[in-house]
């Protein structure tokens, strides 16, 4: 029978241990800064989907004054043409709008599978 001394027989488990415990706390840490990396990512993606969005909801809003501007500006054909090809410019630039925010990746699967059906432009 061979003996070893207790000082190879007591710090080869400990150094094991320890080796395994710093691995692990470094796959931790890795997978850590990887969702806090993809929070990041989502967080900016619905900030800029946001920041579309209100840029769809002013252009409405414009294309609706153009609307009132046709309505109550229009007894004259001189004004009723120039508000009229105002809130069909609104309707086309609200259109391109919808469509390219449609379009855009960051949005989630349940947000893109929602379809967007504009009426065609009325001219």
């Amino acid at each position: 029978m061979k003996y070893t001394s207790i000082n190879r027989l007591v710090m080869t488990p400990v150094l094991i241990t320890l080796i395994i415990l710093v691995t692990l706390n470094a796959a931790s840490l890795y997978q850590s800064f990887s969702l806090l990396s993809h929070y990041e990512r989502l967080e900016s993606n619905q900030l800029q989907a946001e920041r579309e969005v209100n840029v769809v909801l002013s252009t409405f809003k414009t294309q609706v004054q153009e609307w009132k501007n046709v309505l109550l500006r229009g007894t004259d054909e001189d004004a009723r043409v120039k508000y009229w090809q105002r809130f069909l410019q609104s309707e086309a630039q609200i259109g391109d709008l919808i469509g390219t925010l449609a379009q855009n990746t960051y949005l989630s699967e349940a947000t893109r599978g929602i379809s967007i059906n504009l009426p065609a432009p009325m001219h």
